[in-house]
């Protein structure tokens, strides 16, 4: 019995040889960094900031029915 756990556990060795909990440590910060750089770079700030809206006009735009 011994020798099977063996044998199926060598199959499960990970690339960077570090603990499962370790990995997605690190993953988990990679994404969080790139979501928050993706965030900074498309959505900071407005393209045309001379062009503000009327935030009740917009309402009334998107729930009129045509």
């Amino acid at each position: 019995m011994t020798t099977l756990f063996r044998s199926r556990s060598r199959g499960l060795h990970r690339a960077t040889g570090l603990p499962l909990a370790a990995e997605i440590a690190i993953v988990l910060a990679v994404k969080v960094t790139l979501l928050f750089a993706l965030a900074h770079l498309f959505f900071a700030e407005p393209e045309a900031k001379h062009m503000r809206m009327d935030p009740a006009r917009v309402t009334r735009h998107l729930l009129t029915t045509r």
